[in-house]
């Protein structure tokens, strides 16, 4: 097997804190979304894809971080889930539609 050329360059895997950076940027539009929702379908369908970013960041995407990391990440799902969470409830509000989602992650 011959070596990988010089000027070919391999990618390096994704550091914790470009990690963090993704989940923020997911959940950031996940929001933007909420602005725009127009039915509780949509709103509804925005907290499951919360819940699942959630579960991607405190599943598969820590499980092979070290533990400080992992917590770290963890952490900041449940945050940001909450904040979504809150921002699906107000836009619910303003339709006129009582949702009362949880933003305690309980999954």
């Amino acid at each position: 097997m011959s070596a990988m050329p010089a000027h070919i360059k391999t990618a390096s895997p994704p550091t914790i804190s470009s990690r963090l950076w993704t989940l923020r940027e997911l959940f950031s539009c996940l929001q933007e979304d909420a602005r725009y929702a127009e039915s509780r379908e949509e709103l509804t369908e925005l907290h499951g894809q919360a819940a699942y970013f959630v579960r991607l960041a405190c599943g598969i995407g820590a499980a092979a971080e070290p533990p400080r990391a992992r917590a770290a990440l963890q952490a900041l799902a449940h945050q940001e889930f909450a904040r979504a969470t809150d921002a699906l409830n107000h836009r619910g509000q303003e339709l006129g539609l009582t949702l009362d989602l949880s933003p305690g992650w309980a999954g």
